[in-house]
Formats: C-alpha cells, structure tokens, sequence
C-alpha cells in the first residue's frame, strides 16, 4: 500500500495546479488482481473501503465503482478502482486526512486481494 500513498501525495500536488472551479475529480487505481482473489471478495473489500473512506473528512460524498474488463486490452491491469470526488476540495481533505487514518488499515487488507502500482487522476467536466 506504500505504492498507494505515494500515488496519493503525488495527486495532493496536482489539487494545488487544479483551478478551484473544477468539477468532479476522479481517481483511477489501475490494479492486478492476487492469484487467490476473487470478484466477490474484491467487491466486499472495496464496499468496506468506500464506508471507512466515507467516515473521513473530505469522504462523506466519495463514490467507487469497480470497472472489469470485457471485451478489451488491459494490458497489465485486471480492473480499475474509480474513486469520485464531487470536487477537487473535497478530494483534497480526504487525501489529506489519509495518513494514520483507519483506511491505511483498510488498504492494508484491499493489497491481500489487489496490487494498485499505478494511478491516474481526472477531471470531469459534463458535455451538454
């Protein structure tokens, strides 16, 4: 999970260049799945991931969604873990409050299922 950390103080810098009227801010974790986990038990650590996330400050509007591949090329990614911040504020004081918080222990237990070396951070912005 150090990986994890990493990527997140790495995202807090991109919160400071991102103007303050952005809209959702979205975070891709691009993961490979361990040899003895399954979808269902992904599926149960990411919804206890979600409910401690959502205990935090900056955590009370988060929302995930699990993303498996169907019909494409993932390359070295089994799933993507999307983390959806209805701002960049928002996502800034949960990644803020991350550290010695109950999710390190939480993600402690999401690596015994997934390794998430890689992420991307994006901005949403609605076409109308």
């Amino acid at each position: 999970m150090k990986t994890m950390i990493r990527l997140m103080v790495i995202s807090v810098l991109v919160f400071v260049a991102a103007p303050a009227w952005s809209d959702t801010a979205i975070h891709l974790y691009h993961c490979e799945l361990e040899d003895e986990a399954h979808d269902d038990a992904l599926t149960e650590m990411a919804s206890k991931w979600l409910e401690v996330a959502r205990g935090m400050p900056g955590g009370e509007n988060l929302q995930a969604n699990l993303y498996f591949p169907i019909a494409v090329e993932m390359g070295e990614s089994d799933f993507i873990f999307m983390v959806i911040a209805p701002s960049f504020a928002e996502m800034g004081a949960f990644l803020d409050a991350y550290a010695d918080s109950p999710l390190e222990n939480v993600d402690d237990e999401f690596d015994k299922l997934a390794v998430c070396p890689h992420s991307t951070m994006w901005e949403s912005i609605p076409v109308e």
